[in-house]
């Protein structure tokens, strides 16, 4: 049903440089990692209410397309 997305890593460009806007990128990129796995958790807890389950509260927010 999903495929599994690996979080994402630190550039070593970043330790090597002590880059701070590296690092911002890298906390941005985590970010939305988290965002698109809670949106696929949600599109999960959608489906299972279709199916009948009704002990779920899932977010009203429409299924996402991957």
């Amino acid at each position: 049903m999903f495929e599994q997305e690996a979080k994402p890593v630190p550039d070593i460009a970043i330790l090597r440089n002590n880059s701070e806007e590296g690092y911002r990128q890298h906390q941005r990129d985590k970010d939305e990692w988290g965002a698109r796995g809670w949106a696929k958790v949600n599109d999960l807890c959608l489906w299972f209410q279709e199916q009948g389950v009704e002990e779920l509260r899932c977010s009203a927010s429409s299924r996402t397309n991957y």
